[in-house]
């Protein structure tokens, strides 16, 4: 779904009202719309609205953009190829050969259900996962594809199962074979299990001793989303929740809010894709943007992310791999910022030390849940800091001055940064981003405008 002409010509007008460059601009010869810059508080109707909301459509669809004309992803896949990993479908700078033992440890596994079905998975972990154990993540696939294929057919969560990891993490990608509850249950039940405790079907983790089963996360996007809510509320060996972007099937219906849960919502709608506003949406009645107030009314700790000019596939990006088709745009940096947020809030509610955790391990917990609020409420000015940037190594803007001095056009690609971007720029102005802290004690209500 691509902006049309019609756009292309006010995207004309916006760049002749003055907005900044685009920080593409600056990676050798792209170009295209200010992606992060300030957008200010528009009012509807207006002239800045008007601007505003252009340069929201074009972002919508720049990241994918970027993605299809680089050069440096069409040498990445060819070396992937060249390398026996031409298989991995996803960001071709994620595929396994490239991160594992390198970044992190690696392991493709399976895992059997309680009605005996074999399901693909994969492991990854920290670099020093041997000085744990540390917490866990389970990363709910429903759109991976059961055997003979393999996570790695459809890697578009690698993403972030590689970045959780880097951030001291044990991660469990496991496929589920669609938004099964009982699944996700099974997926939990091998992912804690034991040699001295396994599962029904006598299985148990092979890495059981780099994992802290008393700190686990859940997460998941679009119909993974409402897994992840139903799964990591009535389980209780969960103790934090991220959902992205829920799919319009997720429900908090039957759901009792039990963890903190953070909830990132997209500008626009997967089915519909990037369309003009002429004023801030309502959000329907139990709709993804309303499970914030759900959380909040529960007196449950609970944040709102919508990242700037976001449609459903930025949490996945590679479209081509997509069960949704192709031709779906994305913008530019809601994977950097779901990420930014993502390990924030884990690191808020699940990193802190156990009484298991090794010396090394504690160090690392202690030191995350330090800053883990600061990161959590900035806002209006204050600026992201370079926390997930150290694992941002995937596809992002194309140099070509730099892909002309390395051996092949990989060279050109410079991963996405948020450093030293201030927060309110890369937050939605059609939906508010929020939180509901520490029980009510720490609250904002528009992160963009800015809290304190």
């Amino acid at each position: 779904m691509r902006v049309g002409a019609g756009a292309a010509v006010l995207l004309a007008a916006l760049i002749v009202a003055g907005l900044p460059a685009s920080p593409a601009a600056t990676a050798g010869n792209n170009t295209g719309p200010n992606c992060a810059g300030w957008l200010g508080h528009p009012i509807p109707g207006s002239a800045e609205w008007n601007k505003a909301d252009l340069n929201n459509l074009q972002c919508a669809a720049e990241g994918l953009r970027i993605l299809q004309e680089s050069p440096a992803v069409a040498a990445a896949k060819a070396a992937n190829a060249a390398a026996a990993d031409g298989s991995f479908v996803g960001d071709p700078f994620r595929a396994p050969h490239r991160w594992a033992d390198k970044r992190g440890f690696y392991e493709r596994i399976t895992y059997t259900d309680h009605e005996a079905n074999t399901w693909p998975a994969a492991l990854f972990a920290p670099r020093d996962a041997d000085d744990g154990p540390h917490p866990g993540v389970l990363l709910v696939c429903h759109a991976c594809f059961p055997l003979p294929q393999t996570t790695e057919n459809i890697g578009l969560w690698y993403w972030a199962a590689e970045t959780l990891a880097e951030a001291g993490y044990v991660v469990m990608y496991a496929t589920v074979g669609g938004n099964s509850v009982p699944r996700t249950i099974d997926a939990t039940d091998f992912f804690t299990a034991t040699p001295a405790s396994p599962t029904s079907r006598g299985q148990f983790n092979p890495w059981y001793k780099r994992l802290d089963r008393n700190r686990l996360a859940i997460v998941g996007h679009s119909g993974a989303a409402g897994v992840a809510l139903n799964v990591g509320n009535s389980d209780r060996r969960y103790d934090a929740i991220v959902a992205w972007d829920p799919a319009a099937s997720a429900a908090l219906t039957g759901v009792t809010p039990r963890i903190p849960t953070m909830v990132q919502v997209a500008d626009y709608s997967l089915r519909q894709g990037p369309v003009p506003m002429a004023a801030k949406p309502v959000p329907a009645p139990d709709s993804k943007y309303t499970f914030f107030d759900a959380y909040r009314a529960a007196g449950v700790d609970v944040m709102q992310i919508a990242p700037r000019a976001s449609t459903h596939l930025d949490w996945t990006r590679f479209a081509a791999a997509n069960p949704f088709g192709p031709s779906i745009d994305h913008g530019v940096y809601g994977e950097m910022v779901a990420a930014y947020y993502t390990v924030a809030w884990l690191d808020r509610y699940v990193a802190p030390a156990s009484a298991a955790a090794s010396r090394t391990a504690e160090r690392r917990a202690k030191a995350q849940a330090k800053t883990a609020l600061r990161r959590l409420t900035a806002s209006g000015t204050d600026r992201f800091d370079r926390s997930v940037d150290r694992y941002s190594i995937g596809t992002g803007f194309f140099d070509a001055d730099k892909a002309a001095k390395g051996p092949t056009n990989e060279a050109g690609n410079v991963p996405i940064k948020l450093g030293g971007i201030p927060v309110r720029n890369l937050l939605s102005f059609l939906y508010d981003s929020r939180y509901f802290l520490d029980g009510g004690h720490r609250r904002c209500n528009d992160m963009r405008a800015g809290c304190r």
